[in-house]
């Protein structure tokens, strides 16, 4: 009989190693399931970033090139304005000799 139950603890402890193994598998399952999901999630902000990050850059050259048009064009207004006073100036003297 005590042989018999030695052998009955030999099977529980073999039982309970094998649900030990079980839990620890499930529990390694679950955590890698998780660990999955936050790596898509990740991966997903990354992507929306980098399609944010070329629009922008985009916009950016597009802001420079603006920018320098309009420089250009300050520059020739300015220039205009220039002109235009230096001519009142003349008609202005013109006047007076009249």
């Amino acid at each position: 009989m005590q042989n018999f139950s030695h052998n009955s603890g030999q099977g529980d402890e073999d039982k309970n190693a094998k649900q030990d193994k079980s839990r620890q598998r499930q529990e390694i399952q679950r955590e890698m399931i998780m660990t999955e999901s936050d790596l898509r999630k990740v991966t997903k902000e990354k992507t929306d970033l980098d399609g944010e990050i070329r629009a922008l850059k985009k916009e950016e050259d597009h802001i420079q090139m603006s920018m320098q048009d309009k420089k250009a064009r300050l520059i020739k207004v300015e220039y205009e304005l220039t002109q235009i006073d230096v001519k009142i100036k003349g008609l202005k003297k013109k006047l007076n000799l009249v």
